[in-house]
């Protein structure tokens, strides 16, 4: 279990691994939030997840709303996430994203 703490940047980091295995990652220079509009028919609940990372990273980490309702919110759409991208990618892409050992550093 991760940690309060660090839940916004390991629960992002998820997201971007997730992203990036079905084939969608940031471009070089591309903001956040920039990202999570571009990827929004794919994957519409990416936005709510930059929105919890950039509160916490870019505001006061202590009074977060996101941090003080703990992992539900997190888990939550973090589940949305897989089913969106399991509805709009297809299945061969989401495989090769697996098999594919470098996808993981084009999340980054």
């Amino acid at each position: 279990m991760v940690s309060a703490r660090a839940l916004p940047r390991v629960g992002y980091r998820l997201a971007l691994d997730l992203l990036a295995e079905a084939g969608l990652s940031r471009r070089e220079g591309e903001t956040r939030e920039a990202f999570a509009r571009r990827v929004a028919d794919a994957a519409p609940s990416f936005a709510q997840i930059t929105t919890y990372h950039l509160d916490v990273a870019m505001g006061d980490p202590a009074t977060s709303p996101w941090r003080a309702q703990g992992h539900g919110p997190w888990r939550e759409a973090l589940t949305a996430l897989r089913a969106e991208l399991g509805a709009s990618v297809r299945l061969r892409r989401r495989l090769l994203g697996l098999l594919n050992p470098f996808s993981l550093f084009m999340a980054r």
